[in-house]
């Protein structure tokens, strides 16, 4: 028995501690991201179109659904309402979601949201970041939700930038003591 003892408490001397765990980029990139969106500051100029459903309101659905984040050039024309040639009524016109862009192009992000039930102000925000730094953030308040569904898309853009390499864009609403959050990645060549 005092063999065995022996050999068991040398074997175990013989571990190491593992090595701590280091964040990954994309893990530091979120971090970032989520942080810029609890503190960004209202944007001017943020284009908002706004389509009623011709659904009535789910009482069993959430009150609303962030449904995705696009990031592009931005582009004259979009958003508008109606105007998909050959499309059902109602219908959205979006600019194309590239999801990259060239040095020093003008940079247009969207936040799509489906309302189902949400009502009274709101705070939609978007942010693009890159490791611990912030490239982009910006937030625009939603007022005089009526709680009917329908789908809300932002609009918002940002100026040319330096950076160049890969991105997270990540979006957010904050309504009703609720919060959804969605992102995309980004490439800036």
């Amino acid at each position: 028995m005092k063999k065995c003892l022996v050999a068991l408490c040398v074997f175990a001397s013989t571990f190491t501690a593992p090595a701590l765990a280091t964040e990954s980029w994309d893990d530091l990139t979120m971090t970032t991201a989520l942080h810029g969106l609890a503190a960004a500051p209202a944007a001017p100029g943020v284009r908002v179109a706004y389509i009623r459903s011709p659904r009535k309101p789910d009482a069993g659905a959430p009150s609303f659904i962030v449904n995705f984040v696009t990031a592009g050039w931005s582009q004259t024309g979009v958003p508008c309402i109606n105007c998909v040639a050959g499309g059902a009524t109602p219908n959205l016109g979006l600019p194309a979601p590239y999801n990259a862009a060239g040095a020093g192009t003008t940079m247009q992000y969207v936040l799509s949201l489906s309302i189902n039930t949400a009502s009274g102000t709101c705070t939609a925000a978007v942010t693009v970041a890159a490791g611990n730094k912030k490239l982009y953030s910006a937030s625009d308040t939603l007022t005089g939700l009526s709680g009917g569904p329908g789908t809300i898309e932002l609009f918002f853009s940002q100026a040319p930038i330096s950076y160049t390499g890969p991105a997270i864009v990540a979006g957010k609403l904050t309504c009703n003591g609720m919060t959804g959050v969605v992102r995309a990645p980004v490439l800036f060549v």
